[in-house]
């Protein structure tokens, strides 16, 4: 899950404009702390304020398009809640949850003091449940067990901690680099030292995880925990997959090259110019790569030629830069 909150203070008496509902609505759904990696499923979204119902529909219509994305088949299904006459400051609070499909309910098995038989442990698709035996249990050194009536041992939380560890699976404590990422965002210790140290040879590094995570506002703030050999085979292995088409930009009367422009250049298009679509997409991943990697790191990925832009694209663009 992840929560939202994006303020909006119209004055008194009147809507919020178009372009103080879409800030709103692109800070409540951006989120420095968490990501998803799939679409958004069923979300809470609470609108506050005194405005018209024309205000909230552009409100809920702008958090349903980020939400939908560009996944074909989205399961985004929105729960409302309306609070009017409430003091300021007025808003968007948004909970939102990662849809991960449909699964099977999990069974939890609760007793006030778990004895042996009831110590399972249920993972994800790649384990089954396992049921720790004495003699597994007998093999972990700091577990210290209090007998019960029935013969057999209560163990304390720290205990049940360490008798999973013993069945925890052999290979990379991470399966991908998006779960890794997590991890470290979460200053997870084993996350930690690993960052600090190189990638593990049987660690799956893949690209186009990289890109997404790049789109994230939190990843910038873990990136200066990755060691320069993680900093290297990141970009290795977004370099294997990004490929840019060289749009052009227009900045007043003056077109701008994608490839051939700077980094200062980029920057100013982005802060002055609004690029709507695939190039601003793209803008916005070379502003990304080199704010982590550098200008220089431009050099590794591929460019390829754009379609030309028709006539009335570039005069549309000239009228907007008025």
């Amino acid at each position: 899950m992840r929560i939202g909150f994006g303020e909006i203070d119209p004055p008194d008496g009147e809507d919020p404009s178009d372009e103080q509902i879409r800030d709103a609505v692109d800070r409540c759904c951006q989120n420095p702390y968490c990501t998803f990696s799939r679409p958004a499923g069923t979300s809470l979204v609470c609108i506050q304020g005194d405005w018209s119902n024309l205000a909230d529909a552009k409100i809920k219509s702008g958090i349903a398009a980020l939400a939908l994305g560009s996944p074909p088949h989205t399961r985004y299904n929105p729960l409302y809640a309306r609070a009017v006459q409430t003091p300021r400051p007025w808003g968007i609070t948004a909970l939102f949850t990662e849809y991960t499909g449909v699964h099977e309910p999990l069974t939890v098995e609760w007793t006030l003091k778990p004895s042996l038989p009831n110590l399972r442990w249920r993972t994800s698709e790649a384990h089954s449940e396992h049921v720790l035996g004495g003699d597994e249990i007998a093999g972990a050194e700091e577990i210290v067990g209090e007998a019960t009536g029935d013969g057999s041992v209560s163990l304390p939380v720290a205990a049940l901690e360490t008798a999973v560890r013993v069945e925890r699976s052999q290979g990379p404590p991470f399966a991908t680099v998006a779960e890794f990422a997590k991890a470290l965002n979460r200053l997870d210790p084993t996350a930690l030292e690993l960052a600090a140290g190189g990638p593990l040879p049987d660690m799956s590094i893949d690209g186009l995880a990289v890109k997404q995570l790049l789109a994230t506002l939190w990843f910038r703030s873990i990136f200066p925990r990755f060691s320069p050999s993680w900093r290297e085979r990141l970009l290795e292995a977004l370099a294997t997959v990004v490929v840019i088409p060289n749009h052009v930009l227009w900045r007043g009367r003056q077109a701008v090259h994608l490839a051939d422009a700077s980094f200062d250049e980029l920057k100013e298009l982005a802060a002055t110019t609004t690029v709507d679509g695939a190039a601003g997409t793209d803008l916005q991943l070379l502003l990304a790569i080199a704010r982590l990697w550098g200008e220089d790191a431009w050099g590794r990925l591929r460019f390829i030629e754009a379609a030309a832009p028709e006539s009335s694209s570039r005069l549309g663009a000239l009228g907007s830069h008025r």
